[in-house]
């Protein structure tokens, strides 16, 4: 009989964040500080008794349990806790194990920060709708439930609600519910490459091109393209915030001062939205792109190394507006709920050699001549006569240097420009 491998799935988990409505915020205050305080008491306990440490979360909550409940044997024998859990209000079950949960979580990453947003596991919520929960929540005197109704983002219908998390920002209360989607695809890219014959590499200018997207084939010979813009809108936007937070300085006499920054939060926080906009929209026009010519590998630069870019102003970006880790981190959690594995490679040499034959390149502008010093041009071409957009000519590099550890046949690797440029 015929084995045949089992397709391998997994999940992927999202947070969605929703607003409640203003109704009794004061009993969610009280809740939260109630478990804050359960939270510290189960951390001392771990401090006192670093031993348990040791134990896999499920036996450290059963000990936990035992000493500050008690078991029934312990009150058959009319003995008590080590460290009892204060008698009133009576703590119900699901709120002491989260209270439990999160107290574990803080002792093993060694955290000081005691004051833990509050997890509802089941028990604590029910009736949970596309447009209401309902909270058990101490007011002071009981429990009771609470219908909280709120808004947000839509919950989508393939995705699996876990349990939410209570966030208060002054007057206004949130939930952030983790959301599972099952992912149909979890395979490495090692076991990608076995089969795929197509990969698409991607990268990430800063000018009216936010992301260039290149199909290869495994020979590296490309077979589509497609340039994704909306720079010029983005920076047109940030312009008009920028030109109010200069004004605003500037009418307040503090035009570079340490604290002017902190009187602009509201208008500095919109610069952080603009670009966390354009970085979600673009990110989900490359994985429209990819899904549509049915690619399984995404390829783009490994930028996880903090760029300087105070020694590179040629670049006419920074690190406040430049979008590439941003659209890379989006498309990671993007593109793996789709069945898409994201991977990356070393960053050298894919900006200033030709795709097609290794050498370096000049780059120029429209009306300029090219030089190997004029770096910041959107045009190259090399000594060969290979000429066209610098973007493009990167994310075909990109895409080369991957290839190479998957060559198409043995002794059939692409060319790339690691093969000829001079360090």
């Amino acid at each position: 009989m015929e084995h045949v491998k089992k397709e391998q799935t997994g999940h992927s988990i999202l947070r969605y964040r929703v607003r409640l409505y203003d109704r009794h915020f004061d009993w969610l205050k009280i809740t939260r500080q109630l478990y804050q305080n359960t939270v510290q008491h189960f951390f001392h306990v771990l401090e006192s008794e670093k031993e348990l440490l040791e134990l896999s979360n499920f036996l450290l909550l059963r000990a936990l349990e035992e000493r500050c409940i008690g078991t029934k044997q312990m009150k058959a024998e009319g003995q008590s806790p080590s460290y009892p859990l204060p008698v009133t209000p009576k703590i119900p079950l699901y709120f002491r194990r989260s209270a439990i949960n999160t107290a574990i979580d803080l002792a093993r990453k060694q955290a000081e920060s005691m004051e833990p947003h509050m997890v509802f596991y089941k028990g604590m919520y029910r009736s949970f709708t596309d447009t209401s929960i309902e909270l058990k929540l101490y007011n002071g005197e009981k429990w009771v439930w609470v219908t909280y109704p709120f808004t947000g983002r839509t919950f989508p219908e393939e995705a699996v609600r876990l349990s939410p998390m209570l966030v208060l920002d002054k007057k206004t209360a949130w939930l952030e519910v983790p959301l599972s989607f099952e992912v149909k695809d979890i395979r490495t890219v090692r076991e990608r490459m076995q089969t795929e014959k197509q990969i698409c590499a991607v990268a990430f200018p800063d000018n009216d091109t936010l992301a260039v997207a290149v199909l290869l084939e495994r020979n590296g010979k490309e077979i589509n393209h497609h340039f994704f813009r909306g720079g010029r809108e983005r920076e047109e936007q940030r312009r008009r915030l920028l030109e109010r937070i200069q004004k605003s300085e500037e009418s307040r006499g503090m035009e570079g001062q340490p604290g002017a920054r902190k009187e602009n939060t509201k208008a500095y926080r919109s610069l952080q939205e603009i670009n966390s906009h354009y970085a979600h929209v673009i990110s989900r026009q490359i994985l429209n792109f990819c899904l549509e010519h049915e690619i399984k590998v995404i390829v783009v630069p490994n930028y996880e190394t903090s760029i300087d870019f105070r020694d590179k102003k040629y670049l006419k970006t920074n690190a406040y507006r430049w979008l590439g880790r941003a659209i890379i981190k989006n498309l990671k959690y993007k593109a793996f709920q789709k069945g898409i594995v994201v991977t990356s490679v070393r960053p050298y040499h894919i900006s200033d050699c030709c795709s097609e034959c290794g050498a370096r390149i000049r780059r120029y502008n429209e009306g300029h001549t090219a030089g190997q010093k004029y770096v910041g041009g959107k045009l190259f071409q090399c000594p060969n006569g290979h000429k066209g957009n610098t973007a493009h000519n990167t994310a075909r590099n990109v895409g080369k240097s991957f290839l190479r550890f998957y060559p198409e046949e043995a002794g059939n690797e692409s060319s790339s420009c690691r093969d000829t440029a001079q360090d």
